[in-house]
């Protein structure tokens, strides 16, 4: 599901989102929210008419136009009543909310991936999949080997663990990052670990992701129930922030 903006960003994630689509051998959706505000669109003759301007080579996915005041309620109706895989978001304000704010929505209530999207990517041959020791940790590297499977890119795991830490914590990090690879390459994805200190989570990830030369990061989002989500999610801010990739959040398993 690819929600629709007539922005930069909004064709970015179109065109990230077909492709995903196309690598996959998925079904794609592009959802208009009708606002009645200029420039948006009310029927599914105009969104027909701005994707052709956008995709004019690509068979085009399904369209659907929604009604509603913002964007987050028709978003999250069409996420949940469609069993979608993905949901794809621009990485611009949609109505009264931010791209990240957005997201959070549909990661807590309809508890569905999301990829958020700020400009295209001219391949999709590298991941960084970043994930935390322990049971929580393994949603990301589970969604995100898939769709390194179907893109046939190489991964590079990642875990960060603060300067100073007991040997034995770094050592459960080790192990983890050892049976994420071997998930990985069970699955025939080409895969590497790496295992560092970083005082500064999402600062460590960015970094890595710059020198890494990677074209997509997969981060965990904390479960629903989970207590310390503010502090995750904040972590998660700062890297939508500084990230010009398509960052990948993947709800964590209850």
């Amino acid at each position: 599901l690819i929600l629709w903006d007539p922005t930069p960003p909004g064709a970015a994630a179109l065109e990230v989102g077909s492709r995903i689509g196309r690598i996959t051998g998925g079904g794609v959706c592009l959802l208009a929210i009708a606002t009645g505000e200029p420039g948006a669109v009310s029927n599914e003759g105009e969104l027909s008419e701005w994707l052709e301007q956008q995709l004019p080579a690509w068979s085009h996915p399904e369209l659907r136009v929604r009604a509603g005041p913002a964007a987050a309620a028709p978003l999250l109706e069409e996420a949940q009543e469609g069993e979608y895989d993905l949901v794809v978001v621009p990485r611009t304000s949609v109505g009264p909310l931010s791209s990240s704010e957005l997201a959070r929505e549909v990661l807590e209530v309809a508890s569905i991936p999301v990829l958020l999207v700020k400009e295209a990517i001219p391949r999709l041959e590298r991941m960084l999949i970043c994930t935390g020791a322990g049971e929580p940790g393994k949603a990301d590297v589970v969604f995100g080997g898939r769709l390194a499977r179907h893109a046939r890119a190489q991964v590079t795991v990642l875990h960060l663990y603060p300067p100073g830490e007991e040997s034995l914590i770094v050592e459960r990090g080790a192990r983890h990052l050892e049976q994420a690879c071997a998930s990985l390459e069970a699955l025939g994805v080409t895969c590497k670990t790496r295992l560092a200190a970083h005082p500064i989570p999402a600062q460590g990830i960015l970094e890595e992701l710059v020198s890494g030369e990677h074209d997509l990061l997969v981060i965990g989002a904390p479960a629903r129930n989970d207590l310390r989500r503010i502090s995750s999610l904040d972590v998660t801010s700062q890297i939508l922030e500084g990230a010009n990739r398509p960052v990948l959040i993947v709800p964590r398993t209850e």
